[in-house]
């Protein structure tokens, strides 16, 4: 063995020999040490082989190689990048959402400020105001009058107590409203169009004006009424029934409950004043002509007073008689048989002063 070492620098020749040069003793120099990196070789760590189904676990600090994990191991999962054509596809949907909504808006704005909807505005605030306005029943016996009166009277009248544009079955204004087997209703024109049934000598086709929407029913009053004989006779008669007996629950103007006076006309202007005995026999108190005639539509007015009964055509007295028979009653509209007539702006006022 020599006794020297490879690179001992007191070997005969070094630093002479080259390297890979033998030397005493038997050595070969070795290259030096001192190596250039980048010619170093690249030492490569064995990949381990795993068959399907047999992959190695994860490994762990502080495990041994190969080992099984002690707890699960939860790998975050990668999320899924949507594929194009869901995006395209929800920004259409959106786009027309948007285009939907601008639309609705133009056209809420558009009809607001259309005229006929400022009308309808301006009708509901009169309508509400209406309603607010009106007054609450006292409970003493004076009836309850009716706020903003649109139909005015004709003839001398106190405070309205109630009003309605078209009466009978076509009220909406809250009064009940009867009527005999003799009377035909209708709601035609924004009038009550009654007709007398049966073509035949038989009682008068009555509807009657049984209980008013708040209040006492008055004894003295002043109604009015628009008329227009619509019918093929102008003979055929219509008007006011007044102080008609109450038949309470039972079918108005029938049986024993038929009693009461009316004022009637005809087309040609001939009028009577008649009083009925319970039982419906007539008896006629007064009668005249109305030379005018009442051909169209024209104004019935009835004062119902504590000495006299005042009948007047379009504010021109007819006729004033009275009769104490009756006191007190219920109000009727009125055509004999074969009469077609259409009733409307129905008016219940109290007497002047009163």
């Amino acid at each position: 063995m020599s006794p020297y070492s490879p690179h001992d620098p007191n070997i005969p020749g070094y630093p002479n020999n080259p390297e890979g040069s033998p030397i005493p003793g038997g050595y070969v120099v070795p290259p030096s040490a001192d190596v250039n990196p980048q010619n170093a070789p690249t030492i490569l760590s064995p990949q381990l082989y795993s068959p399907p189904g047999m992959e190695q676990p994860p490994y762990r600090a502080g495990q041994p190689w190969g080992a099984q994990p002690s707890g699960p191991i939860n790998a975050p999962a990668l999320a899924r990048p949507w594929p194009a054509w869901t995006l395209i596809a929800g920004g259409a949907l959106i786009a027309l959402l948007l285009v939907a909504v601008i639309l609705l808006l133009m056209q809420h704005i558009n009809f607001a400020s259309s005229p006929g909807a400022q009308q309808g505005n301006q009708a509901a605030a009169t309508a509400t105001s209406a309603a607010l306005a009106t007054t609450t029943p006292t409970g003493e016996n004076t009836p309850t009058s009716v706020p903003q009166t649109q139909i005015t009277p004709l003839v001398p009248a106190g405070t309205t107590i109630y009003e309605t544009a078209t009466p009978g079955q076509c009220d909406q204004r809250g009064a009940t409203w009867g009527a005999n087997p003799y009377a035909g209703q209708a709601c035609l024109n924004g009038a009550l169009q009654l007709t007398g049934l049966g073509n035949c000598n038989c009682p008068l086709g009555v509807v009657v004006l049984r209980q008013l929407s708040g209040g006492d029913y008055p004894t003295q009053y002043v109604v009015q009424v628009e008329v227009n004989s619509v019918g093929p006779g102008d003979t055929d008669r219509f008007g006011i029934k007044f102080y008609q007996a109450d038949s309470g629950p039972n079918t108005p103007d029938t049986g024993l409950a038929r009693g009461g006076y009316t004022f009637l006309i005809d087309r040609t202007g001939a009028w009577n004043f008649n009083y009925y005995a319970s039982d419906g026999t007539l008896t006629t108190l007064a009668s005249g002509v109305y030379t005018s005639g009442v051909m169209g539509q024209h104004t019935l007015d009835l004062s119902v007073g504590p000495s006299a009964f005042v009948f007047s055509i379009d504010g021109t007295e007819v006729a004033s008689e009275y009769d104490t028979a009756y006191t007190s009653g219920l109000i009727d509209l009125v055509s004999e048989s074969g009469a077609v007539v259409d009733y409307q702006n129905f008016a219940l006022y109290a007497q002047p002063g009163a």
